[in-house]
């Protein structure tokens, strides 16, 4: 590859602009008298995510994607799909925000006997890093996470109210496993989870946490160049 080829990027999606609707179908799927599933989302990822979550068999299927909008273009292609897919099970995989329960209502107006599905923090595609970054069963709900970040701060609190009568070793492991494992995997996952779970105590817990350790860093160091001076 030469040195003014652009670095090759993952496909988020299949269609891009404002009017964008996208089908996918797998390869049982002749026609749409076949479909025995319908997967609607604002993208396929989220479908994707959808099924992979709930371990449904990806057969006789059909996915629609909406780029996250719903134009008139996309209601008169929901109008077909409803006349000609009667006998499919039909998912509503919208975002959990208030655009996609907007949406959901939308399309629900096409699909009477739909189900409509909620993810537990924005939609699904996050629902499935989280279960996997967390090593969390599928089925999980957003109050085991919660119950994780509640464990988290408790760890950290009893850091902080310890901080000066544990033996040395003792705090140098809490301070590995938290500062080094906990802390970062909770600033990757603040971004996904803040808007759907309370996290504002734990994040002050850390931050008192990140301050006591700078705060021995610094003792630590200024003690070193004293032996070194002394030397």
């Amino acid at each position: 590859m030469s040195k003014n080829t652009k670095e090759k990027k993952f496909i988020k999606q299949l269609c891009y602009g404002k009017k964008g609707l996208e089908i996918l179908k797998t390869r049982e799927t002749k026609d749409f008298k076949s479909v025995q599933t319908l997967i609607i989302a604002e993208s396929s990822i989220d479908s994707l995510s959808f099924i992979e979550l709930k371990k449904i068999e990806p057969k006789n299927m059909l996915l629609c994607a909406t780029n996250g909008q719903i134009t008139q273009e996309h209601k008169k292609v929901f109008e077909y799909l409803a006349k000609n897919t009667q006998e499919a099970e039909v998912y509503l995989c919208f975002d959990n925000d208030t655009k996609g329960k907007a949406f959901a209502n939308i399309a629900k107006e096409f699909f009477k006997e739909a189900k409509v599905q909620i993810p537990n923090f924005k939609d699904f595609n996050d629902d499935l890093k989280i279960a996997k970054a967390m090593n969390l069963d599928f089925s999980y709900t957003k109050e085991k996470v919660h119950h994780i970040l509640k464990e988290w701060e408790k760890h950290s609190e009893f850091l902080n109210r310890s901080w000066d009568i544990l033996k040395p070793e003792a705090k140098r492991a809490h301070i590995l496993e938290i500062n080094l494992k906990e802390i970062p995997f909770f600033k990757s996952l603040k971004p996904k989870i803040e808007n759907y779970l309370p996290t504002k105590s734990l994040e002050k817990s850390y931050e008192n946490l990140e301050a006591r350790i700078k705060k021995e860093r610094e003792r630590e160091a200024m003690e070193k160049r004293a032996q070194g001076k002394r030397l």
